[in-house]
């Protein structure tokens, strides 16, 4: 019980230290945290399917597949990214 109860005070205590290291004004890339929801959201939905489904093992592919297996995911993640994207989630959500 003793050893729970540090954990739970250590986590606490990291979680506090963490979130005083997180600047509470706004930087240059504040507005693209604002559009994440919508990557996360779509991300499992597309991407990741894609992914799993169209590609075949990155063993066994060759060099230009390999490259498309990671500019294609890029690309559809950057396209959820988007202005027009995030205004569409908001929207439904």
């Amino acid at each position: 019980m003793l050893v729970r109860m540090s954990l739970y005070i250590t986590a606490v205590g990291i979680g506090f230290y963490f979130l005083k290291l997180v600047p509470n004004k706004k930087v240059f890339y504040t507005k693209y945290g604002s559009r994440t929801m919508g990557v996360y959201l779509l991300h499992g939905l597309v991407v990741l399917p894609f992914a799993y489904k169209v590609f075949t093992p990155f063993e066994e592919s060759d060099v230009l597949h390999k490259v498309l297996m990671i500019a294609i995911p890029v690309a559809i993640s950057l396209l959820f990214f988007s202005k027009a994207t995030d205004s569409t989630i908001k929207k439904l959500f």
